[in-house]
């Protein structure tokens, strides 16, 4: 697929390989739209220091190898083209937007997208993401529109007691 790589201090648009299959609970996504994060600049800015300063926190999310190839873009908007098993809530060509958190499959970690060398981000053709993160795009909104409003659109509380 094409993407928009990022490595020593270089973003190049090349073919990159497929995200990972689609697991229980995800869905595949063609990207839209993605925006820009105030994170991709720092990460883009110095890549080390991004690291060290995730893993120093204790924030494994955006924990990955530097020193490989990246593809940024975590808030993003698109359509849906697969589900994994145990999807419910979307179809095949569901617009949809949300957070770009995916579990992956061989350690049950969740991961940012785009802050993995695995998980491509958004600044790729197609992302696999949880699809509890996920939110229908309201019919009459862009899906350009929606991308820079997915991470609002995507906080949803199940707890009983107030936050």
């Amino acid at each position: 697929m094409r993407a928009a790589e990022y490595l020593d201090g270089q973003f190049t648009v090349t073919d990159v390989t497929e995200p990972p299959a689609t697991g229980p609970g995800q869905l595949r996504i063609k990207v839209a739209a993605c925006g820009i994060c105030g994170s991709d600049l720092s990460m883009s800015k110095d890549p080390c220091r991004f690291v060290e300063v995730a893993a120093g926190a204790g924030y494994p999310f955006a924990v990955f190898d530097a020193t490989r190839p990246v593809v940024l873009g975590h808030e993003w908007s698109g359509t849906v083209v697969e589900t994994g098993p145990g999807v419910e809530d979307f179809t095949e060509g569901d617009r949809v937007t949300g957070l770009g958190i995916t579990t992956e499959q061989g350690n049950g970690m969740p991961t940012i997208i785009g802050y993995s060398n695995q998980y491509h981000g958004a600044f790729g053709e197609f992302i696999v993401v949880d699809a509890f993160w996920v939110r229908h795009v309201p019919d009459g909104l862009s899906l350009e529109h929606a991308a820079l409003a997915s991470r609002s659109t995507s906080a949803r509380c199940t707890c009983s007691s107030p936050v």
